[in-house]
């Protein structure tokens, strides 16, 4: 089956869950117990024609920040599903239905009644065959609540509202080996990758790499969306290795830009709960002098605002590590612990004055920051970040913490 066909196909398959909610009810009458999670915890993909096991811990009773509830059918698969949001009064329900050939979850907002996420894997003989997902981007404009679901389809896919992904499977001995993906984006559009599956001589899944064939054809290519944990591995000690190695890939990306001037900082930018790798900038020591001497302004701005040297950075010598412990804090909402870790690296970049082979200012520092995530404690930062008292004392009287709490 060509992706074309898959992406035409949960296309329709969208169409006919318009008329499908009856099935929540179904869904729900089925339940023989529940369970509560912080996340989404169920991906069809792990469904083996028999069982689905849940991808982050449920709980029996609800407990703080667990705001999905799950009803869970007599053979303890999902078949029910309800959270909501609050505070915007939008509620969302959703079924579950499987049979050794197919497994399918549909979730609708109840606000407006229309089905705004569906999964679907189906199988052969135990064989899995293809995976189709397609998720509504955010609510629907008023123009598209048409009454018509083939008209509201078509004007959702022209509009670009949809996170599609759809994997056709390719199998050696009995195992998947890679998968043909087409997957489309908000701002992005379509494109198709392959993704690849590598196993321990155990036959145990070990990575999964998405590679665009279309970009690059080399081994070292693509990208991991999942590395299995390394086992006898605490969260910690794998932290403090990605820290050190992703200190020691900034610094060799610093020598490839050949700075030739002493540098003021080094920021390392990330996205909270979403992706920990670095994005690195710097700024000369005269760049950082300049900017406050012409606009008069506090550091703090000099942070926000000034025309930072992007610095690239291979992420080779961590990435594995990288993605398995990001799957394991994502799962476990361990955030605060990859915080520490990104600090951890700009610590080592800090007290190591860049391991001493790029030139750097007397008050040199380096520090790891998601700006997105404002406001935040600056002071509160630069500490963890291995920023000396001198150096607080020195940056604080030229207005790097105004925006801080006393």
């Amino acid at each position: 089956m060509q992706l074309t066909q898959l992406k035409a196909d949960i296309w329709q398959r969208w169409i006919a869950a318009c008329a499908e909610m009856e099935k929540i009810a179904a869904g729900k009458a089925a339940a023989e117990t529940f369970v509560y999670s912080k996340d989404r915890c169920y991906d069809l993909r792990k469904y083996d024609g028999k069982q689905i096991k849940p991808d982050s811990p449920v709980f029996s009773e609800p407990v703080d920040g667990a705001e999905y509830q799950y009803g869970l059918d007599k053979d303890g698969n999902p078949c029910y599903v309800f959270y909501e949001h609050k505070y915007n009064k939008v509620s969302w329900e959703g079924y579950f239905s499987f049979t050794p050939e197919q497994a399918i979850y549909v979730e609708f907002n109840m606000n407006n009644r229309l089905p705004v996420y569906i999964q679907r894997k189906q199988l052969a003989e135990g064989k899995e065959i293809c995976y189709q997902s397609l998720h509504i981007n955010g609510g629907f404009a008023a123009d598209l609540l048409q009454p018509d679901p083939i008209e509201i389809a078509r004007e959702l896919e022209k509009a670009q509202y949809d996170f599609l992904l759809v994997e056709y499977y390719q199998h050696e001995e009995g195992r998947v080996t890679s998968a043909n993906c087409l997957a489309v984006s908000p701002g992005i559009g379509e494109h198709t990758f392959k993704r690849r599956y590598q196993y321990s001589k155990s036959g145990v899944l070990e990575s999964i790499k998405d590679i665009d064939e279309k970009v690059a054809q080399d081994e070292g290519a693509g990208f991991y969306s999942y590395v299995r944990w390394p086992e006898g591995r605490t969260m910690q000690d794998v932290a403090d290795e990605i820290s050190l190695l992703m200190a020691e890939a900034v610094v060799a990306g610093l020598q490839e830009a050949d700075i030739r001037e002493p540098l003021a900082f080094v920021e390392i930018g990330y996205r909270i709960a979403d992706s920990y790798k670095p994005y690195v900038q710097a700024l000369t020591a005269t760049g950082q002098q300049k900017m406050q001497d012409e606009k008069a302004c506090l550091m703090q701005d000099v942070l926000l605002w000034s025309d930072k040297i992007d610095i690239p950075v291979s992420y080779s010598s961590f990435e594995r590590l990288l993605t398995a412990f990001q799957e394991e804090a994502m799962k476990k909402h361990m955030f605060e612990e990859a915080n520490a870790m990104m600090y951890k690296a700009a610590w080592h970049l800090t007290t190591q004055r860049l391991f001493g082979k790029i030139p750097v200012s007397d008050q040199f520092f380096a520090y790891a920051v998601d700006w997105s995530m404002c406001p935040q404690n600056l002071t509160e930062i630069m500490q963890a970040c291995g920023m000396s008292d001198e150096s607080l004392a020195y940056w604080g009287g030229r207005g790097l913490f105004m925006d801080d709490e006393e």
